[in-house]
């Protein structure tokens, strides 16, 4: 998490965990599931199996590049107008609209001002 500057719902969120799952390791309570740790070795190229269980081994490995935390990209959009067919509340409106991608990066649009 440090090496990617990750918060804990974060973590959760790249793994596709609940949030609480991943609190309760980090506290002590619940020891990882072998589907927790195959999860963080899948999702995270520069972890090894050997690091992640034994403390053995570079971390990162030394067959992946140091990860650079991706820069955020916030690009701006026209203002979208989004109707249901049936209900329309006037005072909402769009603020932001995240997408996240498989690789770890993301980006952010927000509408012109």
């Amino acid at each position: 998490m440090e090496h990617r500057e990750m918060t804990t719902s974060g973590l959760a969120d790249a793994l596709g965990v609940q949030r609480s799952s991943v609190s309760h390791i980090l506290n002590g309570r619940n020891k990882p599931s072998l589907d927790f740790v195959m999860k963080v070795v899948n999702t995270f190229s520069e972890v090894s199996l050997d690091w992640f269980l034994k403390g053995q081994s570079d971390f990162p490995t030394s067959s992946t590049p140091s990860f650079q935390n991706p820069k955020v990209q916030t690009k701006a959009v026209p203002n979208l107008s989004l109707k249901k067919a049936s209900t329309l509340n006037e005072s909402r409106q769009l603020v932001k609209t995240i997408l996240f991608y498989n690789d770890g990066s993301m980006e952010v649009f927000e509408p012109k001002k």
